[in-house]
């Protein structure tokens, strides 16, 4: 099933959905994604971080080949609030190849490779970035497509800087991971995915009713990684370009 331009919504209602943690990017991923007019029946579908899922339902509506997940560890074992999370979508998936694993993402491990990524609210949170971006680029097939999604610097003077901004010690509640937030720029973002070799098609700055100048949503394509370590302006693309 093809993706289509604002066709679903949680509840029917677009303020609703827009509300929600993650909502923006339920929105911009039907977009993005119908406009390269992607089959979501011929994708195997991989998500980091599915929290409560609300990513994962939108895709398990457009009827994938697969869906793998993979969730941090304390979502599942004690921990009675994630339980709870849990038992409200995981039942509701209809895919029929649906898993779920729960344990870190470096350790995660697998011979198949996915058509269509997200990977959305996990960046800012770790700190290996790039390894992380190469570790998705690994994993994809070739051609693949990845909804990337993170929040951004909220600093004024970093906003327009190609710069990762670190909060440490972790300002994160007891509830929330406990690690250094590595809070990238918009332009950190691209450049990134840029240099892990992932090409940037759209940003959700390119709507006006999802644009947030402290988040960023960005479709991009599985591409060339850059292999020369030492950038020169020879073979710097410009990450606005």
């Amino acid at each position: 099933m093809k993706f289509q331009k604002d066709n679903l919504f949680v509840q029917g209602s677009p303020d609703v959905t827009k509300q929600m943690e993650g909502g923006d990017t339920w929105v911009f991923a039907q977009r993005a994604l119908a406009n390269v007019e992607l089959d979501c029946s011929d994708c195997n579908f991989f998500e980091v971080g599915p929290k409560h899922g609300l990513h994962t339902v939108l895709v398990d509506a457009h009827n994938p080949k697969s869906i793998t997940c993979v969730e941090g560890p304390n979502k599942l074992r004690s921990n009675e609030r994630y339980l709870r999370e849990n038992r409200m979508w995981i039942p509701h998936i209809k895919t029929e190849k649906f898993e779920v694993h729960y344990q870190d993402f470096d350790r995660f491990v697998s011979e198949e490779k996915y058509d269509l990524i997200f990977y959305a609210g996990v960046i800012y949170h770790n700190i290996n970035q790039i390894g992380q971006l190469q570790r998705l680029y690994d994993l994809a097939a070739d051609g693949a497509y990845m909804i990337f999604e993170s929040s951004t610097t909220r600093s004024e003077d970093l906003m327009d800087k190609n710069i990762v901004e670190i909060h440490y010690p972790p300002y994160s509640p007891a509830d929330r991971a406990q690690t250094c937030v590595f809070h990238p720029s918009k332009l950190a973002c691209k450049s990134m995915l840029d240099i892990t070799g992932w090409d940037v098609i759209e940003t959700s700055d390119e709507h006006e009713d999802i644009s947030n100048p402290n988040r960023i949503n960005i479709l991009c394509r599985k591409g060339t990684p850059r292999k020369n370590r030492h950038l020169t302006d020879e073979n710097l693309k410009d990450p606005n370009a």
